[in-house]
C-alpha cells in the first residue's frame, strides 16, 4: 500500500475541527474492499511535501488508528451501509 495525502486547505480543516473531522479510506478496492476512517488525525506522522502543499501519511498508520478507534455506527457509516447491504464492516469504530 502506499501514502494518504491531504491538501493543505484539508489539513487545516483537520486541525481546526479535530474530533469532528473524519478521513474515510477504501483500500484494496478491486479485490476486496476495506474502509477505515479516523477522526483527529493529526497526531498521526505526517509528512510536508513541497513547502507544505500536501500531507501524507501510511495506509498502514490510518488502518491501525482506524482499528484502535470504536464507537456507535456514524452516520456516514450508517448510509455506506445502506448503499452497500453486502458489506461488511473490517474496523471496530463501526460499532460501538
Amino acid at each position: 500500500m502506499g501514502l494518504v495525502s491531504l491538501s493543505q486547505h484539508e489539513y487545516n480543516t483537520a486541525y481546526r475541527l479535530k474530533w469532528d473531522y473524519w478521513l474515510y479510506t477504501v483500500f484494496n478496492c478491486a479485490t476486496t474492499p476495506e474502509v477505515h476512517a479516523v477522526c483527529n488525525l493529526l497526531h498521526l506522522p505526517w509528512e510536508p511535501m513541497q513547502q507544505v502543499i500536501q500531507y501524507r501519511v501510511s495506509a498502514e498508520a490510518l488502518m491501525d488508528e482506524a482499528s484502535w478507534q470504536s464507537g456507535p455506527l456514524s452516520p456516514v457509516a450508517a448510509a455506506f451501509q445502506a448503499a452497500w447491504p453486502t458489506w461488511a464492516p473490517t474496523t471496530s469504530w463501526w460499532r460501538g
